[in-house]
């Protein structure tokens, strides 16, 4: 059953409760009057439990929605980060020979010895 539901019919067990306790006080039945007094405390507790489903709802949803806001940050993060590698990957680059068993460029007007 819906917290709505539930809601409605703790206000109508209430209400009910309400009225039989008050019967029970017209006519000076103590019996009738303390059923009526516990099927109004077992409404206003019917209600205060549909009201707590509720805010545990609420809250679930309003932590879901923060978890996936900050999934969406990390995802668009990596994305960014991912385009950045391929972009720098496709880039040609410039190479230079240097350091130990590099080919030196031979001097001008020398040519290479046979």
């Amino acid at each position: 059953m819906g917290t709505k539901k539930q809601k409605l019919k703790g206000t109508v067990e209430k209400a009910a409760g309400a009225a039989k306790k008050g019967a029970g006080k017209a006519i000076g039945n103590e019996s009738m009057k303390g059923k009526g007094a516990i099927k109004e405390a077992k409404g206003e507790a019917r209600k205060t439990a549909a009201k707590g489903v509720e805010r545990a709802k609420s809250s679930v949803k309003k932590a879901a929605g923060k978890a996936q806001q900050k999934v969406g940050k990390a995802v668009s993060k990596a994305s960014k980060a991912i385009d950045q590698a391929t972009d720098d990957k496709s880039a040609p680059k410039k190479t230079a020979a240097k350091g130990k068993g590099a080919a030196k460029p031979s001097p001008k007007g020398k040519g290479t010895k046979k």
